[in-house]
């Protein structure tokens, strides 16, 4: 298998392609019983991914500028 980057990874690296550094880019994602969050995830079949969790801890987020 052949690992790819990080959804979150590519979610930023879309809009520095793509836009200029004025647009901030942000990647959210929910928090799980048990803190547990798909805050590391890969795409299916390009590394390891993390099970969907309903969000009953709350949520992430990251964000940058482009």
């Amino acid at each position: 298998m052949v690992r790819g980057i990080k959804v979150r990874d590519a979610w930023a690296q879309a809009s520095i392609d793509t836009q200029p550094a004025s647009v901030r880019w942000a990647t959210t994602g929910s928090i799980g019983s048990g803190w547990q969050a798909n805050f590391d995830d890969y795409f299916w079949n390009k590394g390891p991914v993390g099970p969907d969790t309903l969000p009953t801890g709350g949520f992430w987020r990251i964000s940058g500028s482009s």
